[in-house]
């Protein structure tokens, strides 16, 4: 157990290093701001209410649907394909780790980055409804945490199964070409379900895709 924490560790401390993430990060905090300015600006034209108490959940279905499996993506294609064309894969092997233990914690480390990533959205997605001059209830509060822990278990099954593809890969722009692909068949295939929660009177669906 002490050996995989301190692995886990080593790989979420070099994840913070990654300036792919860094500029995630930064672009996460500053998209939520640019989509309710431009809603705002937009508002008079189209004749909306742009910013409302159900703007964070109203995001989440662009978070869900884009950002975020694209940051899965980006960041599975460093971690296994990538690591394994520049062979620095086979520095974490020479460690004294199984290779369950390598996988695991990097699956582990990118689920935590994905997890920040949600948590830095939903909060500056708040903050900007707030100074919109919305205020939202204990109840919609509640509502938008289950929405957003909804949307973190979609995206946790959805990392999985794309660390699981990355493994048959040993280029990362191979897996990034198939990866976008794999994911633009499953948006479009009959299978992929949805979650519906209701929150103030309307019905945000988050999509799940399986494959």
């Amino acid at each position: 157990m002490h050996r995989w924490r301190a692995a886990y560790l080593n790989e979420l401390y070099l994840m913070f290093y990654r300036k792919k993430v860094v500029m995630f990060a930064i672009f996460s905090a500053l998209l939520p701001i640019v989509l309710a300015v431009s809603l705002q600006a937009l508002q008079p034209f189209l004749g909306l209410f742009a910013v409302s108490q159900s703007f964070p959940i109203e995001m989440l279905s662009i978070y869900t649907s884009i950002w975020i499996p694209l940051l899965i993506l980006t960041i599975t294609a460093d971690l296994f394909p990538g690591e394994v064309g520049s062979r620095t894969m086979k520095l974490a092997l020479l460690r004294p780790n199984s290779r369950f233990q390598v996988y695991a914690t990097k699956a582990a480390a990118l689920v935590t980055c994905m997890a920040g990533i949600l948590i830095v959205l939903g909060i500056v997605t708040s903050i900007c409804s707030f100074f919109a001059g919305t205020t939202s209830s204990f109840t919609e509060t509640l509502g938008m945490l289950k929405a957003y822990v909804a949307a973190f278990v979609s995206m946790v099954a959805i990392s999985s199964l794309f660390v699981f593809v990355s493994q048959f890969f040993k280029s990362a722009s191979g897996y990034m070409v198939f990866a976008l692909i794999l994911f633009a068949a499953a948006k479009k295939h009959p299978s992929c379900c949805t979650i519906s929660l209701p929150f103030h009177q309307h019905r945000i669906q988050i999509g799940i895709c399986y494959g």
